[in-house]
């Protein structure tokens, strides 16, 4: 038989959570820079929210390199 633990249960769902934010947190800052301006992104501390730059960086990118 199967005993409920919710305690366990608890623990168990709190440390899915915490590992689902530590690898989704850099996937999003990465989204985040790149609607960004290169000065935006330079700046200390970087902003967690999206900028209005991403068409144009994305357009860059694909038709003129990175370089």
């Amino acid at each position: 038989m199967v005993e409920r633990r919710p305690v366990l249960d608890f623990i168990t769902h709190l440390v899915l959570i915490v590992g689902i934010a530590v690898v989704a947190f850099p996937v999003y800052l990465t989204f985040v820079a790149s609607t960004l301006t290169a000065e935006q992104v330079l700046d200390a501390p970087m902003t967690l929210i999206p900028g209005s730059h991403l068409i144009e960086n994305y357009r860059t990118v694909l038709f003129q390199g990175v370089g």
